[in-house]
């Protein structure tokens, strides 16, 4: 009703004071009332505002000089505030900062306050504004396709019956299209434990996307690079193992990888918060610890989507990507301990006093050696 009452303002206002017309012209070009166009201009003269200004105003000024009762005024969050809150904590995310600084923010006009969409909303377009920062579209994908992996924030602290205290990293396997997702407890952020988690993810959900896509971590990515990283040998030979391709990531970019950013923030809210409020978990092994978490990560995988017609991730999964996947071989990937050797004018390298020979034109230049580890 008020984008029409707008549409109405405007072009009467166009037709009677730039194209000359009467109110009885307007009313047939319009297919409204000649009494209509006359409360129309009627509500223009009486704000003593020429035409030609009024004419240049946005939606909302035009309506609030126009028609003030029919627009109303929310109490308006202070985005500077939180842009210079940003940049000195990176923990700091936007719903934070709804929940916290705009939602108990002084309000003495008793304003309504934005719904958090909206939010978000005025913030995207406040950021636009002020920095340049374009939002970008992540590009369409399809079922079986795309998989992303990331670390998740901090480490879980868990103690032993010796009470020894000792860490474990959040690895966190997201399908894009389903959003399922995967989490395993690791002991670090190795080659070995990315590699691992994935294995085990793969394993977990029978099967293997197209595409792995990944950040430039330095324990896959030898030589990061702004668009396109060069792999290390480990994950060469992982994507070899299952026959998947790599997809590195744009250098601070992470809303490339939406999936895992989510999830990640879905798990250190809903699960790993609630675990930890007393400090550290009581486990006595990695294996141990994997257990305690596995039925909230199903349960969250069960959770309903809020477009509650698409069901949950893990019926999505179901109905639609599970027959995508790739087939696994029947071995599970053996982690591999690489180190990058220069071979000498005789073609060998030489690794913890042996030696290894390589291929003829390996000669000068750097190679990779590789070994199994436990």
């Amino acid at each position: 009703h008020v984008m029409k009452k707008l549409t109405d303002f405007r072009q009467i206002g166009d037709l009677h004071f730039n194209q000359h017309c009467s109110n009885r012209e307007i009313a047939s070009v319009l297919s409204i009332g000649a009494a209509t166009v006359s409360r129309a201009l009627s509500t223009i003269r009486r704000s003593g505002i020429p035409w030609s200004e009024l004419e240049k105003l946005s939606p909302t000024e035009l309506l609030a000089i126009l028609c003030p009762d029919s627009v109303t005024s929310y109490l308006e969050p202070d985005f500077e505030l939180y842009d210079k809150k940003r940049r000195k904590s990176n923990k700091l995310t936007l719903q934070y900062f709804y929940n916290e600084f705009y939602l108990s923010a002084d309000n003495p006009k008793q304003l309504p306050r934005y719904s958090y969409t909206r939010f978000c909303a005025l913030f995207n377009a406040w950021s636009h504004d002020h920095h340049g920062q374009a939002l970008i579209n992540v590009p369409p994908f399809l079922p079986g396709e795309v998989a992303e992996i990331d670390f998740s924030g901090d480490p879980i602290l868990y103690r032993n019956h010796f009470g020894v205290i000792n860490k474990a990293w959040v690895f966190v396997f997201c399908l894009r299209f389903s959003k399922l997702i995967h989490v395993e407890l690791v002991p670090d952020q190795s080659a070995s434990s990315w590699l691992l988690g994935c294995s085990r993810a793969l394993r977990a959900i029978g099967g293997a996307p197209k595409m792995l896509s990944i950040d430039n971590a330095r324990a896959l990515v030898s030589q990061p690079d702004l668009y396109v990283g060069s792999l290390t040998a480990a994950l060469r030979a992982f994507c070899r193992h299952y026959h998947i391709e790599v997809l590195t990531n744009k250098i601070r970019a992470p809303k490339h990888k939406q999936a895992t950013e989510y999830a990640c923030g879905q798990f250190q809210e809903k699960i790993q918060a609630p675990l930890t409020k007393d400090g550290s978990v009581f486990a006595n092994s990695l294996e141990e610890l994997n257990a305690k978490i596995k039925a909230d990560v199903d349960k969250f995988n069960n959770r309903p989507f809020t477009e509650r017609a698409l069901g949950s991730r893990s019926s999505l999964f179901e109905r639609e990507e599970r027959a995508t996947l790739l087939p696994l071989p029947e071995d599970d990937f053996k982690n591999y301990k690489c180190s990058i050797l220069t071979v000498d004018q005789y073609h060998w390298v030489k690794k913890d006093g042996r030696r290894y020979m390589v291929a003829v034109f390996h000669g000068g230049q750097a190679s990779d050696l590789c070994q199994l580890t436990d």
